[in-house]
Order: structure tokens, then sequence, then C-alpha cells
């Protein structure tokens, strides 16, 4: 194994750097050229990483592949999260305030709540077609002036008369008894 990754290793390698000068000897000089060997070939590794990492960074498309990748890579995490609560039989339901508007709220939920990428609903009226028993819900909450949904997540805007210490337990009463009908 050693001999096949050595061999591999000096074939790959041997364009990024030129190997030093081992002086041939007794045991001593043995150990220092197994020593002399690792040191040439994490070098030569190291030229490898640096000419490839020089390509990777400029190299636009790629970088946009990545990041890409790493949005996929969220979404999916996402996915597991809620799959792992949904496995215990939990229904997690996170409030969050929105900074800078203190009449805004998001609730992040553990079960899908839309389809839709966003829906939003300006009052009790709007949008007939989409509604949904969970946004009839909230709109019979007094002090909810708007509701958006997102697939794992609903922003609730109350009116400025009403404070969220007020609302909240009866919001977050409504998520969690819709999410626990849509299980």
């Amino acid at each position: 194994m050693v001999a096949l990754f050595y061999s591999w290793s000096q074939l790959y390698f041997r364009e990024f750097a030129i190997p030093k000068v081992l002086v041939p000897g007794n045991t001593f000089n043995k150990h220092r050229r197994k020593i002399m060997h690792i040191k040439n070939l994490f070098s030569r590794f190291l030229a490898v990483i640096n000419c490839h990492w020089k390509q990777i960074t400029t190299n636009m498309p790629f970088r946009m592949l990545v990041g890409k990748f790493g949005i996929r890579l969220a979404e999916i995490g996402r996915i597991l999260q809620v799959r792992y609560a949904n496995w215990n039989g939990e229904f997690r339901l996170k409030r969050e305030m929105i900074p800078g508007c203190p009449y805004q709220c998001y609730f992040h939920v553990s079960e899908r709540v839309t389809l839709c990428s966003i829906l939003s609903f300006d009052g009790p009226q709007s949008q007939p077609d989409k509604r949904t028993p969970l946004v009839d819900a909230l709109f019979d909450i007094k002090g909810v002036k708007r509701v958006w949904l997102s697939p794992y997540e609903v922003t609730v805007r109350i009116t400025p008369v009403f404070s969220w210490e007020e609302l909240s337990p009866s919001i977050e009463k409504v998520l969690l008894k819709h999410l626990a009908t849509a299980a």
C-alpha cells in the first residue's frame, strides 16, 4: 500500500516540486530520509493545493455552484430537522421578533404550512381562493392585521394597539392546534 501511494504521489506531484537529494547511509540516515520524503510529499501536496485553490477562487461559475450547493445543503438540513421533529411526534414552534419592526413577528414551525413560496393576506377578506383554516383562525384573533405564509414560517403583523404579550399566547395556541391537526 505504501509503495502504491509512493508511486502515485511521485507521478502526481512531480510537476509541482523538485525532490530534494537524499543521502544514502546508515540507519540514522534511513530515518532521516523517511522524514525528508514525508516533508517533500507534504510540500508537494501544499503546492498542488495552492495551485488548485487559485484556480478555484478565480473561477466564478465554480464559486456560484459552490454557493448553490450550500443553499441546497441548508434546505436539506431544514427538511431533516423537520423530519426529526416529526419522528419524535413533537411540534416545534419558535417565535422570532423582527429587529426594527415591533409589530411584526416570525413563527418558525416544524410542519409545512403552505406549498407556495410565500402567500400574503392583508386582511380577513383578501385572497379568498388561497385561504386556509389556519389563516381564518389567525384573523379571528382580535389584533391580527396581516399574515404571511411561507412553507415553514408564519409571519404575523399586529395592530399597534395590542402588544405581543397579549397576542402571542393566542397565536401560538392556534399554530399548535393547526400543527396537531395537520399531522
